[in-house]
């Protein structure tokens, strides 16, 4: 499966677009850089498979976040080395057993997360609130 983008670089600055919204990628004011991006992606990818995994298996909830943090080196080129995702998910009708196993299937079909792994050191935790 093939997908492409296209990022161009104009007097503002590098931009994507993506089914009509415009991304300002750089370190500038109202961007966001491609290590945010990465960062993002890993996020995002972790929190939409677990809602997944959650709303095939029948689970009811009241909300979901995630929380990432991420680990990079002091020098040049600051290579990304960890990952941390905490999933919070809130008033989940499934006890933390079958919650942690939705966690860990989550791990085991995020693609951005697949994809990463082998060159990032990634660590996925969960937080259940009542």
């Amino acid at each position: 499966m093939e997908k492409h983008l296209t990022v161009h670089l104009n007097e503002n600055g590098m931009v994507m677009e993506n089914k009509g919204q415009i991304l300002h990628i750089g370190h500038g004011q109202g961007e966001i850089s491609p290590v945010k991006l990465l960062q993002t992606a890993a996020a995002a990818c972790s929190l939409g498979t677990f809602r997944i995994i959650l709303n095939n298996s029948k689970i009811a909830f009241d909300d979901l976040s995630i929380d990432s943090t991420m680990i990079q080196d002091d020098h040049l080129p600051n290579q990304v080395r960890q990952m941390d995702l905490t999933i919070t998910v809130t008033n989940a009708q499934a006890d933390e057993e079958k919650l942690q196993r939705i966690l860990a299937m989550t791990t085991r079909t995020c693609t951005v997360v697949q994809s990463i792994k082998d060159s990032i050191e990634i660590h996925e935790h969960l937080r259940i609130l009542p």
